[in-house]
């Protein structure tokens, strides 16, 4: 079961979509901390399986045939996932993720990142599945389309 939540909440300006997996179960506090920033959405809703968050827009990129150029292209950007512990290894990240790309696609977009990564585990699936590494490190992407 998969439910869609748009418009959930915003970040850096752009409304984030959430994509919740499993039957929802509220979150009185949804806490992330990433480096020095603690980012807390109350009342958010997260699923027993657990959530992928994504935009669609244009966003500041490595160009791909100068990666130390950055360019603006129309992704759809990942900034926040979370699969649940008992629900690892079990696939559901690959299906969502290959989900997404669909969509990025069927969007129109260039690019699909994944960002903020705290997990090594995620660099090692992105670099079998075509991703790169990009700034700090810490995100990954992929090119959709031959152009750029």
């Amino acid at each position: 079961m998969t439910n869609l939540l748009e418009n959930h909440y915003t970040y850096e300006g752009n409304p984030v979509n959430r994509l919740i997996l499993g039957l929802p179960k509220p979150k009185t506090e949804h806490r992330i901390t990433i480096g020095t920033d603690t980012f807390n959405f109350p009342g958010t809703l997260t699923g027993e399986i657990g959530f992928f968050d994504y935009i669609i827009g244009n966003t500041l990129l490595p160009d791909k045939s100068k990666p130390d150029q950055i360019i603006k292209l129309r992704a759809l950007r990942i900034p926040f996932l979370g699969i649940e512990p008992g629900y690892r290894r079990k696939g559901i990240f690959s299906q969502k993720i290959d989900e997404l790309e669909e969509l990025a696609k069927n969007s129109l977009c260039e690019a699909i990142t994944i960002e903020k990564i705290e997990n090594p585990k995620i660099f090692i699936w992105g670099n079998r599945h075509g991703y790169l590494s990009y700034w700090d490190y810490r995100n990954i992407l992929k090119y959709l389309n031959k152009s750029q």
